[in-house]
C-alpha cells in the first residue's frame, strides 16, 4: 500500500489537533471501504499533510483529493464523478514509485455550492465506491496575523485577528505570515484553500505580497489562506483580503529596528 499506513495516519491524528477522526488518520474510507481517500493541501495538518474528507470545503473552493484502492495493481480505466456540489476537474493516475507498492491518482476537485457533494468511483465493470465531502456557504471571513514561522493548518487555531500590525526590519528580516480562515453560518471553520484574494491597496513600497511559490516573484497581489508580506523598506501598506463579498483590510507598518 502506499506510504502512508494504517500505523502513520494513525499517528498523525494523534499529534494533530485536526482533520482527523477515528483511526483513519488523516483519510477517510469510501461507503465500501474499497478506496481511500484524502485531500492534499497544504493546509492541512499532520505527517503526511493530508484532511480527511469530514473537513468541509468553501464553496468555490478549489482542492487535489488522493484517491487509493487497495489491492489495484492498476488504476488504469478508472474515473471519478462529482454529483451535487462538486465537480471532478482532472484525474491523474501516479504511478508506484521505489517504496510504494500500490499506484494512487491525483484528483481535482471544486466545491461549486453548499450542499453535499458525492464522488463516484467506478471503471469499465461498473460502480466501485463513493465517497462523500461537505461544503459551506462562507458567511464570516477572519483575518490577521499567524505567529511566525508556525504552520498553518485550516482550522487556523492561533490565528491572531487584527487590523493593524508594526514590524521591525532586522538584519534577517522576517516575512510575517498573514492568514484569514472562511467561517460558515455556525461561526466554524472551513477548508479555503484558494479563494481568498489578496492586494495591497495602498503602499510606499514598504511591503510586497509573496505566497511562497517557487516559481512566482512577490507582487501586488496574491490568492490563498496564508500568504507573506515580504519586508522590502520602512512605510506604511494597505492589504485587503477578499472572498466574494467578504472583505478585510490591515495595515502593516514597517519601522527600523
Amino acid at each position: 500500500m502506499h506510504f502512508r499506513t494504517t500505523l502513520l495516519t494513525a499517528l498523525t491524528c494523534a499529534l494533530s489537533t485536526s482533520g482527523c477522526f477515528g483511526l483513519d488518520g488523516d483519510t477517510s474510507s469510501g461507503e465500501e471501504g474499497r478506496s481511500e481517500w484524502s485531500i492534499e493541501d497544504g493546509l492541512c495538518p499532520g505527517l503526511a499533510g493530508d484532511c480527511a474528507l469530514d473537513v468541509p470545503l468553501a464553496a468555490g473552493a478549489s482542492t487535489t483529493l488522493q484517491l487509493e484502492v487497495p489491492g489495484r495493481e492498476t488504476l488504469a480505466g478508472i474515473e471519478v464523478v462529482g454529483e451535487g456540489a462538486v465537480v471532478v476537474d482532472d484525474l491523474e493516475i501516479v504511478a508506484p514509485s521505489d517504496g510504494e507498492d500500490e499506484p494512487y491518482a491525483h484528483v481535482d476537485v471544486t466545491a461549486l455550492e453548499a450542499g453535499e457533494g458525492t464522488l463516484v468511483l467506478r471503471d469499465a465493470d461498473g460502480e466501485i465506491d463513493r465517497a462523500h465531502l461537505t461544503v459551506a456557504e462562507p458567511v464570516g471571513l477572519s483575518c490577521g496575523i499567524y505567529p511566525e514561522g508556525e504552520g498553518v493548518d485550516w482550522a487556523m487555531d492561533d490565528l491572531v485577528p487584527t487590523e493593524v500590525a508594526t514590524f521591525a526590519m532586522r538584519p534577517v528580516t522576517p516575512r510575517p505570515q498573514l492568514a484569514c480562515r472562511l467561517l460558515d453560518a455556525e461561526g466554524e471553520p472551513m477548508l479555503s484553500v484558494d479563494i481568498v484574494r489578496w492586494e495591497i491597496v495602498e503602499s510606499d513600497g514598504a511591503v510586497l505580497l509573496d505566497r511562497g511559490d517557487l516559481f512566482a516573484s512577490p507582487g501586488e497581489s496574491a490568492r490563498g489562506a496564508r500568504i507573506y508580506a515580504d519586508i522590502r523598506a520602512p512605510g506604511v501598506t494597505t492589504v485587503r483580503a477578499a472572498v466574494g463579498e467578504l472583505s478585510w483590510t490591515i495595515d502593516l507598518t514597517v519601522t527600523l529596528e
